[in-house]
């Protein structure tokens, strides 16, 4: 493995292999990632990232509504009301470095959206690159990211970064690898602010939905058996082929939904699983209080 990031990233295994051994293609791996965002409409569920954001909407392919990171957009409704966008580019095998042309393409794509304030809310929204192998050198890669959420101000991310032993030297790669391939689909640099904000909305989700004992499958499908109705006689697994079929031929057509507009069938086995677990929590609170009132004294002397 090249100790360099402009020079492409070798995966480790045995010789010839590749971690995309099995699970399908590009296509498949989009429609998996893609299918699991609907059934987290269909029940109800948080997006990711977004700590109390409910899914309301999902779009697939939408160039047609004038975004450049198109593979999915995603609309949530966090507990203020607010409106939030999370647009979805969704790439099998990236490997971040300055020859892959895929990255940069997901970075200009990025950055013209993040540019336009009728597509994205700099506050409020996310850019999220899906994708299925993360080499070990490239974990550092999300701890720039996250220092960058960490941070308070764009000195204070300067700092942490620069701070000998507070981050790693491959932190710091990236960071030189982020301004660089910035500045080539720009056409200039951005400024450290720019690019500080920049990568704090900018986030990498891992999926292996390639895999043949996939997780995050199997995660999937358990969320819709969690939901289930009892006495539906359906599986979490037979509803999560029925979804992936449906987004499979709804991904050709840009195909939108909301939950009102999914099979009525589906809605009729699945019930919202975000009350049950807002329930939950706030009966454990009840108990947790309650405990510490009994020792409470209620009179005085």
């Amino acid at each position: 493995m090249p100790d360099e990031l402009g020079h492409d990233l070798q995966h480790s295994g045995s010789p010839g292999s590749t971690p995309f051994s099995s699970g399908g293609g590009g296509h498949v791996f989009e429609n998996k990632v893609q299918a699991g965002l609907l059934a987290t409409l269909l029940v109800r569920g948080y997006t990711p990232v977004f700590e109390d954001a409910l899914i309301e909407e999902l779009h697939l392919q939408c160039e047609h509504k004038g975004f450049r990171t198109d593979d999915a957009l995603v609309v949530g409704a966090d507990r203020a009301g607010r409106s939030r966008r999370q647009l979805w580019a969704v790439k099998r095998g990236v490997t971040f470095t300055q020859s892959d042309p895929e990255f940069v393409d997901v970075l200009k794509d990025a950055w013209d959206d993040f540019g336009d304030p009728d597509r994205f809310n700099p506050e409020l929204d996310a850019i999220i690159l899906a994708t299925s192998f993360l080499a070990a050198k490239q974990a550092h890669l999300l701890t720039l990211l996250e220092t960058a959420r960490a941070a308070a101000t764009v000195e204070d991310f300067e700092a942490r970064v620069e701070q000998p032993g507070f981050v790693s030297n491959h932190v710091r790669d990236y960071l030189r690898l982020f301004r660089k391939l910035s500045t080539d689909v720009l056409s200039r640099e951005p400024s450290p602010e720019q690019l500080w904000h920049f990568l704090r909305r900018f986030h990498v989700l891992h999926y292996d939905f390639d895999r043949d004992a996939s997780q995050a499958e199997t995660n999937c499908r358990t969320l819709l058996s969690l939901a289930m109705r009892g006495g539906s006689g359906e599986t979490g697994e037979e509803l999560w082929n029925r979804i992936l079929r449906w987004v499979s031929d709804g991904n050709a057509r840009a195909k939108s939904f909301t939950r009102d507009s999914l099979p009525a069938e589906w809605l009729k086995v699945c019930d919202p699983v975000a009350p049950r677990y807002q329930a939950s929590t706030i009966q454990r609170l009840r108990e947790h209080t309650e405990n510490h009132l009994k020792r409470i004294q209620t009179r005085l002397g």
